[in-house]
């Protein structure tokens, strides 16, 4: 049985009542896609009364994620609000968490404290790399983004700074699409919100773009 006190969104929303907030992925049940939850609280006299939420299915995001390059080997992995990897180019370790790879004790401590990290000498496991860690505010995720020490040193006399560069652009670009995304995502969801509230408040005359054919449109449709 379906019994939304249980989920994670609602046990979310009961510490942030006026918050829009957004799950950490998992696996959905039903298309085995990876997905996160965004949710908003209807209230009414300070009193939980409804919730609208929508599952968003990430796997495409992360399709596009392959495609940008950090040098000639170098890759990023990102994590979620609840530390786990839902982004790697190795894809058996998608949920993996932090302490389930063996970071530098730097790296770790960038992305378990959700700081940044400098472009910086650091490891994983026996390889050799210079990172960077990337957090996005509002979010709260972050990327890491790495390449191989061998590649870094190769570059090193003559373009630092176009290696360096690299590095902030990726994450730069990781930040906007993401952040793109999610408040596509949010603004309807709080514009739902508001309806929820004038219904629940007894106006019933109120208008709403149900012409969406996405996930947030057919949440509007069924309001």
């Amino acid at each position: 049985d379906y019994v939304v006190e249980e989920r994670v969104f609602y046990t979310m929303l009961k510490n942030n009542p006026d918050d829009t907030i957004l799950t950490g992925a998992y696996v959905d049940s039903v298309t085995g896609g990876l997905v996160v939850t965004a949710a908003a609280a209807i209230q009414r006299n300070g009193e939980i009364v409804a919730v609208a939420a929508v599952d968003i299915l990430i796997d495409k995001l992360f399709q596009q994620l392959s495609e940008v390059k950090i040098g000639d080997e170098g890759y990023m992995i990102v994590y979620d609000g609840d530390q786990a990897v839902v982004y790697h180019p190795d894809s058996n370790m998608i949920m993996s968490g932090v302490d389930e790879i063996a970071y530098s004790d730097n790296a770790k401590t960038a992305l378990s404290s959700g700081s940044d990290m400098p472009v910086s000498a650091c490891s994983i496991g026996r390889d050799k790399l210079y990172a960077g860690v990337h957090h996005i505010e509002g979010l709260n995720w972050s990327v890491f983004g790495c390449m191989s020490e061998a590649e870094y040193k190769q570059e090193e006399n003559n373009a630092v700074a176009v290696i360096y560069a690299a590095f902030i652009f990726c994450a730069a670009i990781l930040a906007v699409i993401t952040i793109i995304i999610a408040n596509a995502i949010v603004r309807p969801i709080r514009k739902l919100n508001e309806v929820a509230d004038q219904l629940a408040a007894g106006e019933l005359d109120v208008a709403l773009d149900t012409s969406g054919k996405d996930e947030v449109g057919k949440l509007a449709g069924s309001i």
